[in-house]
């Protein structure tokens, strides 16, 4: 695997698990280490679509981190190659946490969930010394086939201008 793309995945996997056990008022920060700031969300109903870190963040991060307070990423796998010319690092995985507050309407349970993804980030324009990417898609999958909302993760795309 190229420097390249092992410095994809090292930044990626630091920066998500960052994110996940981030407090509320940190998350901001670190999505701003991640990602451009007119980053183009499009994610399954009823999030939809949204732009910009600050519109991430309210209607996506800082909602799942009420309702998950102890939320954890789980990579089962993290890896990266190259498509059609694309660098891509690509993750499946699951957020799991005690389930304390709403969440979508989604009265809470007290209990242990877990919310499976699948997600392709296609790197472009990623600069090391900057640290985050200018352009990133995310494409990732539903947890049995079922379409349940989460972050960049499950039926959704991240377009990062």
């Amino acid at each position: 695997m190229s420097q390249r793309l092992t410095t994809h995945k090292r930044v990626l996997h630091a920066g998500f698990a960052e994110l996940a056990n981030a407090d509320a008022d940190q998350m901001g920060a670190v999505l701003g280490a991640l990602y451009h700031p007119d980053a183009e969300f499009r994610g399954s109903h009823p999030i939809n679509e949204l732009t910009g870190i600050p519109a991430m963040l309210e209607k996506v991060w800082l909602p799942l981190k009420h309702a998950l307070p102890d939320m954890e990423r789980r990579d089962d796998i993290f890896v990266a190659g190259e498509f059609e010319n694309q660098d891509m690092v690509c993750a499946l995985g699951h957020l799991t946490g005690t389930f304390v507050n709403p969440w979508l309407d989604i009265p809470p349970t007290g209990k242990t969930v877990t919310i499976r993804y699948g997600e392709v980030n296609i790197m472009q324009f990623f600069f090391v010394h900057v640290g985050r990417q200018e352009h990133v898609q995310a494409l990732c999958l539903t947890d049995k086939g079922r379409t349940v909302p989460c972050m960049f993760n499950q039926p959704s795309l991240v377009n990062f201008k």
